[in-house]
């Protein structure tokens, strides 16, 4: 099985599986300091976006994209 195999296999579930963390997203914000804007590689479903900032997201599994929530950064393929 290829990386990017295993990788959509792990992810099919994700969204059932994983939530937010919020220890790790208030650690991930706080690092942020005040930076507007984000450049989120590798966003997965967004989970760590902070919503009161302006977030691209890249991600290249399609898999990942199609679980992000509708109202969730834009996301593009690399």
């Amino acid at each position: 099985m290829s990386s990017a195999q295993l990788y959509d296999t792990i992810g099919a579930t994700y969204t059932v599986t994983r939530r937010t963390e919020p220890r790790i997203a208030a650690r991930i914000w706080a690092a942020l300091g005040d930076a507007r804007t984000i450049l989120n590689v590798g966003a997965g479903t967004g989970s760590y976006e902070p919503p009161d900032r302006h977030v691209l997201a890249v991600e290249p599994s399609a898999l990942m994209r199609s679980q992000r929530l509708p109202d969730a950064a834009p996301c593009l393929l690399i």
